[in-house]
């Protein structure tokens, strides 16, 4: 029983240190800082599909679609990422593709077919 604790507590900062080890190192070439906002809007926009699946919005089949793309754009005077989903496994061409919008910070705008 101690074995396996201090195993799994061992494992656990392992892992952390591999985690953390890149991203504290060599801080003048990291790019972190410029990814930050599109890795948010990924994450985010994954997680909008995912409450969009669970309440029966969309397809569940949506649920294991990774994002394709996130784009930054001017609307209405701010910046706002789209997000894209592509499931060829929808019958219908027009619900193909799943847009998400948020805000610069992350923030859930709205979610459709069209990206408007």
């Amino acid at each position: 029983m101690i074995f396996n604790t201090m195993k799994t507590l061992f494992l656990a900062i392992a892992l952390t240190s591999s985690v953390a080890g890149p991203a504290l190192s060599h801080p003048e070439h990291d790019m972190v800082e410029e990814e930050n906002p599109r890795l948010l809007a990924l994450n985010s926009a994954s997680y909008v599909v995912g409450r969009m699946v669970e309440r029966n919005a969309i397809p569940a089949s949506w649920g294991s679609i990774e994002p394709t793309s996130a784009l930054l754009r001017q609307r209405n005077g701010a910046d706002e990422w789209v997000v894209t989903f592509q499931n060829n496994g929808i019958a219908d061409p027009a619900e193909r593709t799943l847009y998400v919008m948020l805000t610069y910070s992350g923030v859930y705008i709205a979610a459709n077919y069209t990206g408007q």
